[in-house]
């Protein structure tokens, strides 16, 4: 994984258009980059907060914790306010796995 978003994330979405393979998805409460990031970039560009930054760069204290990043792998958690897009989205790419 290259990139993480940090929990700043204001879940606006702009992130996940922007992902050439798809790498970004839904997560609780913020989206998460899976291990097939490949530093494109783009998503960087969009984000207003600035969320998004290599994990080389990332002070430890705003990682997201194991614990969100499982709820989100183990339970297909969405959060309530996602757009039904995003839901559809989320439902593909589990079932493609």
């Amino acid at each position: 994984m290259a990139y993480v978003i940090l929990d700043t994330c204001n879940t606006c979405g702009l992130c996940l258009d922007e992902c050439p393979i798809e790498a970004i998805s839904v997560g609780d409460p913020i989206y998460v980059i899976d291990d097939t990031c490949c530093e494109f970039q783009e998503c960087v560009a969009v984000c207003p907060e600035d969320a998004i930054v290599h994990e080389d760069d990332v002070p430890n204290d705003d990682v997201p914790s194991d614990d969100v990043l499982n709820d989100h792998v183990l339970n297909d958690h969405v959060p309530e306010d996602a757009a039904p897009e995003d839901i559809e989205n989320e439902l593909v790419n589990k079932s493609l796995e």
